[in-house]
């Protein structure tokens, strides 16, 4: 728990560094950036939902209950959001 608790600290906050840091004016985002932040709007709510999915699932899973609901959303939510970090990732990594 605490692994996944610094992990989590640390990449919002290398988020909230990367939203809040300064632009230069008059310069447009363009190319594999462009594809970067379009991704960052399927991963960012991914890695909010995702924990929050999997404690609910968790906790019907620990009472006995069969997992219902948004929570059994858990799993394809956290599937999507791997996959769209990856894809951001890799848009600029790679040069197209």
């Amino acid at each position: 728990m605490v692994l996944g608790a610094a992990a989590s600290d640390l990449y919002f906050t290398s988020a909230y560094f990367a939203i809040r840091a300064p632009r230069v004016p008059g310069t447009k985002t363009r190319g594999p950036i462009r594809v970067h932040k379009a991704l960052a709007w399927v991963h960012g709510p991914g890695m909010i939902l995702t924990p929050i999915l999997g404690a609910m699932a968790y906790s019907q899973e620990s009472k006995g209950q069969k997992v219902h609901g948004i929570a059994a959303a858990h799993g394809p939510v956290a599937i999507a959001t791997a996959g769209a970090f990856g894809a951001a990732l890799l848009s600029v990594s790679l040069k197209f």
